[in-house]
């Protein structure tokens, strides 16, 4: 059996931010409660594009986002650790 660890490291990789000023308001605070019903994805940007575009991004403490296929490939896993949240960025579909 094969383990992986998850890291996120946002020095090498891509990571996704609010346009917004969403931060002042708890809509990314992970805190063990759902967040679907009455979710409102936030404009998103890539703030280091420069950087490898990798399948899994950082965008706040508590969260990750994945790409779709990544998302396809996990989905079962992804939904035993914890809600999976719909987001977009320039049309392609991310969790």
């Amino acid at each position: 059996m094969n383990v992986y660890k998850l890291r996120l490291d946002s020095n090498i990789y891509q990571r996704f931010l609010p346009r917004n000023r969403i931060w002042k308001t708890d809509t990314l605070r992970m805190n063990c409660s759902p967040k679907l019903e009455g979710w409102i994805p936030p404009d998103i940007y890539v703030w280091n594009p420069k950087l490898k575009e990798g399948s899994f991004y950082h965008p706040c403490s508590g969260a990750f986002v994945v790409d779709f296929e990544t998302a396809e490939k996990l989905g079962d896993l992804l939904e035993l650790a914890g809600e999976l949240l719909p987001l977009s960025h320039k049309g392609k579909n991310i969790t």
